[in-house]
């Protein structure tokens, strides 16, 4: 495992450790930790505010999507599982003709491959990309 990635997971444990358990706020404290990885492997293409301004954007065939705008692209509604699904890449999204951005559920499943037999690894996926999916809910503009 990285060690970023290990002093990012506890790190998260030790902030959720510091408060009594009645008084955390579990989608604060996932945002935030969402915030830290999407700040990790989003924001060089998407931006740090994910207004698809990264460093990285203008070298890109496809721009990146304004991030902060997907609810309002949508009705008013954030697509938290078309969002999720999209974050992974490791299933085809309808309307998604082709992949730009790489399959972060494959890339965060190599991250893995060394934890030892019996770990739970997709759920460590899908709880990144969920720290992720809440973090983009929590920078919708209105």
């Amino acid at each position: 495992m990285h060690a970023r990635t290990l002093s990012l997971v506890l790190g998260a444990l030790l902030a959720l450790s510091a408060e009594p358990a009645a008084a955390v706020d579990l989608s604060r404290m996932q945002a935030q930790f969402g915030d830290v990885v999407y700040q990790l492997y989003c924001a060089t293409c998407h931006g740090k505010g994910g207004k698809g301004d990264g460093p990285a954007a203008a070298s890109l065939t496809t721009p990146p999507a304004d991030l902060t705008t997907i609810a309002k692209r949508n009705g008013g509604t954030f697509p938290v599982e078309r969002v999720t699904a999209s974050i992974d890449g490791r299933i085809e999204v309808v309307g998604h003709m082709e992949l730009a951005m790489p399959p972060w559920g494959q890339l965060f499943a190599h991250e893995f491959k060394d934890f030892p037999e019996g770990t739970i690894i997709e759920e460590l996926i899908a709880r990144r990309i969920a720290h992720i999916v809440v973090y983009l809910q929590s920078i919708q503009e209105e």
